[in-house]
């Protein structure tokens, strides 16, 4: 049996938003497990441990399966937890630092604003035709800035739509402020 159909015996609902999110709530006892599927790769979170156990054992007995142990990232994102303050901690800082590297950027200033001053006066539509590799090289740039936005970076939201305009064709001073 396909997995969908097993969550579905086993009581838990698809999501409408996304297709690989499953929530099982029982009200009597208030009982919530979610189940993150990705590709083959599975995430189980719940108000209950013992919930979550027996949720694996039964998945194990459908199909082979290794128990990867608490998670402490997920596609990109680091999850740090503070039990005893009951504290969840997500960011991006490794992926960041694997784009920043991969862009060739590693010895690159940090700087406190997504933009700097007078970077208005740059973006405007590039008059020329950019190359192939040039759009696709920063159209890159742009898909990865948008994944740290989403995750955990919604203080450079603007600055990533701003840029985001000139995907189609880029100008030299796009790529430098990307």
């Amino acid at each position: 049996m396909q997995f969908h159909g097993v969550l579905i015996e086993l009581g838990f609902t698809c999501t409408y938003s996304d297709a690989g999110i499953y929530i099982y709530r029982c009200q009597d006892t208030g009982e919530t497990l979610i189940l993150i599927l990705y590709v083959n790769d599975i995430t189980i979170a719940g108000n209950s441990l013992k919930h979550i156990t027996e949720l694996k054992a039964v998945l194990s007995s459908w199909y082979e399966m290794t128990d990867l142990g608490k998670i402490d990232s997920y596609l990109g994102v680091s999850i740090t937890r503070n039990w005893s303050l009951k504290l969840l901690e997500i960011n991006q800082s490794r992926y960041i630092r694997e784009i920043v590297s991969c862009f060739g950027m590693s010895d690159s200033n940090p700087t406190r604003t997504p933009l700097p001053s007078g970077a208005e006066t740059h973006l405007v539509q590039y008059k020329e035709q950019a190359s192939a590799s040039k759009i696709k090289a920063y159209q890159q740039v742009i898909g990865s800035l948008l994944y740290v936005q989403i995750g955990t970076r919604p203080d450079i939201s603007f600055t990533v739509s701003r840029l985001m305009q000139y995907a189609s064709n880029p100008s030299p001073q796009h790529m430098r402020l990307a």
